[in-house]
């Protein structure tokens, strides 16, 4: 019984803390699912060290924000390189949309 009390409690505290403006800041809800998807997708083969960033309920700019640092630091370890495709440990296509040229 005190489990079930204490999951309720922590029901009702979530539903109190949100909020119509929380909502609006989750990706999926302003930018679509399906360009949600596509930024979750792009962060997951990106994200250096905090994939947790990387879901569709986040705001599009913390997931927008993992995908330029894991693009940033791919392109610095790149300089002075050739440039090759992104199959073979090159800078995927999305980074030039995030960073520019």
């Amino acid at each position: 019984m005190s489990r079930m009390r204490s999951l309720m409690a922590a029901s009702a505290a979530l539903a109190i803390s949100s909020s119509n403006a929380w909502a609006a800041d989750e990706c999926q809800q302003s930018a679509g699912a399906e360009q949600a998807a596509a930024y979750v997708g792009q962060c997951l083969l990106i994200a250096t060290d905090n994939a947790a960033t990387c879901v569709a309920t986040k705001p599009c700019d913390a997931i927008i924000g993992e995908i330029k640092r894991g693009c940033s630091t791919i392109r610095q370890s790149l300089q002075g390189r050739p440039a090759m495709p992104a199959e073979d440990g090159g800078e995927p296509a999305f980074c030039k949309a995030h960073l520019g040229n």
